[in-house]
């Protein structure tokens, strides 16, 4: 529920695994334990990143970030709060 009234307040942030193909996105919060938060960030996966969505759900997420691809898991992808980056 908590989760459900933080995006209420802010509207324009979603989690990763609601992306579309071809959106860019920025990485804003990372809701996850400290074994997962970790795991991302070894990745590269850090907030304030620009990724483009090479392929969305269902299935695993394929993110893009120049020559750089990263694939994460649908229950991860949950765990990463986004914006929409235009342009």
């Amino acid at each position: 529920m908590k989760d459900v009234l933080t995006m209420l307040r802010k509207p324009n942030i979603f989690p990763l695994s609601f992306a579309k193909e071809r959106e860019r996105v920025e990485i804003v919060e990372i809701r996850s334990g400290r074994n997962a938060h970790n795991r991302l960030l070894s990745m590269g996966i850090v907030p304030g990143k620009i990724y483009e969505v090479i392929k969305s759900a269902p299935g695993p997420i394929v993110l893009k970030n120049g020559e750089m691809r990263i694939g994460i898991g649908f229950g991860m992808a949950s765990k990463i709060y986004v914006k929409e980056v235009k342009g």
